[in-house]
């Protein structure tokens, strides 16, 4: 979960996105609460931009034109995956 615009500091959670890598679909939730499916090999979106945020050789892409639906996740061999966006979101314990 991150602040939107990314960068910025949440005031409410209204101000934050989700986002789930789920390959096995083992979140229970409603298929409408997943604002697009996970993609475990896909291509960037000609607007997708590095945001700046890596881990461990894995770097988050943005493309604002997709933001509602998710975002990329790519990996040192360039390997890309989309994880959906949550909406209502998760609550994590």
């Amino acid at each position: 979960m991150f602040a939107w615009p990314l960068g910025s500091v949440a005031s409410s959670s209204s101000d934050q996105f989700q986002f789930v890598k789920d390959p096995n679909r083992v979140v229970y939730g409603p298929p409408e609460r997943f604002q697009s499916t996970y993609e475990s090999n896909t291509q960037l979106p000609d607007d997708a931009y590095f945001s700046g945020y890596s881990k461990s050789g894995i770097e988050l892409w943005i493309s604002d034109s997709e933001i509602g639906e998710g975002i990329y996740m790519v990996n040192e061999n360039q390997r890309v995956e989309k994880w959906p966006r949550t909406e209502p979101k998760f609550l994590c314990y």
